[in-house]
């Protein structure tokens, strides 16, 4: 690039031609958390299988003879975006995990007696306590009990 085009470019003349891998990963988690609602399990195991076949594809690209930068901005180019589907993938089955972990519908309102014990030190504020408690074992409840997680008391 000439002077005069680095001077009319100002900063943009310096930025990169490819995006890292890794601001890929970081983008695509991003852009997860700005859904309204998560895509199907289908879309997001398509998305991870098509990542793996792009890194593959990016790799073979890469080690074969003779290079030329045509060919290492393209391999290039298919890491940077299985990089992105990987991230986008990652996020959706995190967020899912996520979603699994609540107290199920069924059971929100309802008074249940648990045995347990408290996970983390009490925390006190101005008109109440919290503290986080490990559900063991219900008592005396019929239906589903949420036991092994963590819930917040106040």
């Amino acid at each position: 690039m000439d002077g005069f085009a680095r001077r009319a470019l100002g900063p943009a003349a310096r930025v990169p031609a490819a995006m890292p891998p890794g601001a890929a990963v970081v983008a695509a988690c991003w852009g997860t958390q700005q859904l309204a609602a998560l895509p199907s399990p289908a879309l997001v195991t398509a998305a991870a299988v098509f990542a793996l076949a792009m890194l593959a594809a990016s790799a073979m690209l890469a080690a074969t003879a003779p290079a030329s930068a045509a060919r290492h901005r393209c391999a290039r180019a298919l890491l940077v975006v299985a990089f992105a589907l990987l991230g986008f993938a990652w996020a959706c089955a995190r967020a899912q995990w996520a979603l699994e972990a609540r107290l199920p519908e069924a059971l929100e309102g309802v008074d249940i007696a648990v045995v347990g014990v408290v996970a983390a030190m009490p925390q006190a504020f101005d008109r109440d306590t919290r503290f986080r408690f490990r559900i063991e074992r219900c008592v005396e409840h019929q239906g589903p009990c949420p036991t092994g997680g963590v819930v917040a008391l106040h």
